[in-house]
């Protein structure tokens, strides 16, 4: 989910600013395949 928002021009510049948000998140289902994945063996 991206958020956009839109903070409006600069007081000192002839530009406007705006911010990005991203959060970004990992889900680790089974610790063998993060293992070969890396290159670890048992």
């Amino acid at each position: 989910m991206i958020q956009v928002e839109r903070l409006g021009s600069l007081e000192t510049k002839d530009a406007t600013r705006t911010r990005v948000k991203w959060y970004v998140s990992l889900a680790l289902f089974s610790v063998v395949k993060a293992a070969m994945l890396t290159g670890v063996r048992d």
